[in-house]
């Protein structure tokens, strides 16, 4: 028994030498893991965290500039900008080496596939993973077609990119920059011929109309109106909010709509891309 011990001990400090070996990141097996130019790819499927099959989105390109996005429910046409600033930063993925299979755990952060109809229907797909803690921190994991390898990369890779639906939606009600100085709101009903006037900057609402300036710029909180049909539910218009800027006839009208029975009542839609869902009106309307 006792001759074994020696034995015993060097192979416990061999195994634990292998372990050693295998938690620690290994170097990187080449740089560009996606040797590939931005013309080759041609459709970028997403799946954000908690999606699935029926809830991601594709980005496909029309030409050489244009790209559509797509969901189940919308599609969004002129997204090249942003579709293009995704693409580059996914080819432009390096790795930091390889870490052990066995550090990949918890659900992807994001799934995502590349397809190319023009060099032989290639398909890779990525797949990114969090990164434990005894790994340096701004680290993410990453697997490559369901293979084995986990290579670490930069979280920088990721950040601020454009892989949520809602990332390539207009978030804008109405740009009032195209009328200068707000001078009047007047709201127009529904199959009447009469308009209302609602605030006018001589009545002494400048105050209320300078605060309009600020409000309808920004984002409307994102309550987008995915269940609002522009053809079908253009017979629930109640009329449209006309403002108008200083010492022009030119007026931006914001349509309004309304239904009780959708999830919010009332659907509004400015000179943006979007229609937004409200609990209440923007401002109060004449009956």
């Amino acid at each position: 028994m006792k001759k074994a011990i020696p034995y015993l001990l060097l192979f416990g400090l061999l195994y634990g030498a292998w372990w050693y070996w295998q938690q620690r990141p290994r170097p990187p097996l080449r740089a560009q893991l996606l040797p590939y130019a931005a013309t080759d790819i041609d459709r970028i499927f997403l799946w954000p965290a908690g999606s699935d099959e029926e809830t991601g989105f594709e980005l496909a390109r029309v030409d050489e500039d244009n790209w559509v996005v797509e969901n189940n429910q919308r599609s969004l046409n002129g997204q090249g900008r942003k579709a293009e600033q995704l693409l580059s930063a996914l080819l432009a993925i390096k790795s930091q080496g390889l870490v052990p299979p066995e550090m990949v755990g918890g659900r992807p952060l994001l799934r995502l596939k590349l397809q190319s109809s023009s060099i032989g229907n290639i398909s890779e797909e990525l797949i990114f993973y969090p990164a434990p803690d005894s790994l340096p921190g701004n680290t993410l994991l990453l697997r490559l077609n369901g293979l084995t390898d986990v290579y670490r990369i930069d979280e920088f890779s990721l950040r601020k990119l454009p892989t949520e639906f809602d990332d390539y939606r207009n978030p804008l009600l109405a740009d009032l920059s195209v009328l200068g100085q707000l001078d009047s709101l007047v709201w127009w009903r529904a199959n009447d011929s009469i308009r209302f006037r609602l605030l006018d900057r001589p009545a002494g609402d400048s105050l209320v109309l300078d605060s309009l300036q600020g409000v309808w710029s920004p984002r409307l909180e994102n309550k987008y109106a995915d269940h609002f049909g522009e053809i079908r539910d253009q017979t629930y218009l109640e009329g449209r909010y006309l403002l108008f800027g200083a010492g022009s006839s030119d007026s931006l009208a914001i349509s309004l709509y309304a239904n009780e029975r959708w999830p919010l009542p009332y659907v509004v839609r400015g000179n943006g891309t979007e229609y937004f869902a409200l609990e209440k009106v923007l401002w109060e309307t004449v009956d």
